[in-house]
């Protein structure tokens, strides 16, 4: 797992050439395919992703900040598709990743968690 340190701009750059998104900002939650335009001046957190990265935007201290994690081929990944109850506001389904690691006993630990897939009513099939 590649983890990125970004500024906001590219974060945002990067981001918008991502499918989905997870937008959480002052007056509301959103899942789905990535807007146009973010609400910088309200938004909490923010994760854009697609089946290999997720660009996070995020607030610490009051200041927007971003960050971008890549999976890389040789990552150990456990993938989870989990299905959401509210299907009207959310879509029908969430695919998060979680990559694997091992410590210096060779124990298997979570090192990062991110989103990788969502589908709508409309992709469900």
């Amino acid at each position: 797992m590649k983890r990125e340190k970004l500024d906001v701009q590219e974060a945002l750059r990067r981001g918008s050439t991502l499918p989905y998104g997870w937008i959480c900002n002052l007056s509301g939650v959103s899942l789905g395919p990535v807007p146009e335009e973010l609400p910088l001046e309200e938004l909490v957190e923010a994760r854009l992703f697609g089946p290999t990265e997720e660009v996070r935007l995020f607030r610490r201290e009051g200041t927007l900040q971003a960050a971008a994690l890549t999976e890389e081929p040789e990552d150990r990944v456990l993938a989870e598709t989990y299905s959401i109850q509210n299907k009207a506001l959310f879509g029908t389904e969430l695919t998060v990743h979680q990559i694997l690691d091992a410590d210096e006993d060779g124990q298997c630990y979570v090192a990062a968690v991110r989103l990788a897939g969502w589908r709508g009513v409309a992709d469900h099939g």
